[in-house]
């Protein structure tokens, strides 16, 4: 009899309750950004390619802004690769942009991960 009050009493109770899980706004695009990160990791392995992390400070003069002061760095980073690498045929893995400020000049800079043949 206790048995069967009980499943009675959780039956009515639930439709009363209600669960939600609530996900990040970017569960998916992280998700598939990892995957990728992850293909890629893989594939350079298989293929033997070769990592490297290369980075340039530009600083802003009168004549720059923004958008040219970071063409220039990502320029001259990727002249850096080529230089260092021997070769320019590599591919850019990740690019980061930073700016900041030292001894009162302000100045941008650029990082590069590019994945080459060994």
């Amino acid at each position: 009899m206790k048995t069967a009050l009980l499943i009675i009493i959780v039956l009515s109770l639930q439709g009363c309750l209600k669960v939600e899980v609530k996900s990040p706004d970017s569960l998916v695009a992280d998700t598939v950004q990892a995957s990728k990160d992850a293909y890629q990791a893989v594939s350079d392995s298989i293929k033997g390619n070769k990592h490297s992390t290369f980075t340039h400070r530009h600083t802003f003069t009168t004549q720059d802004n923004l958008d040219s002061a970071t063409n220039i760095c990502l320029s001259k980073v990727k002249d850096v690769a080529t230089t260092s690498i021997g070769t320019d045929k590599f591919d850019i893995r990740e690019t980061q942009t930073k700016n900041g400020t030292s001894e009162g000049l302000i100045y941008i800079e650029c990082k590069i991960v590019v994945a080459s043949q060994k």
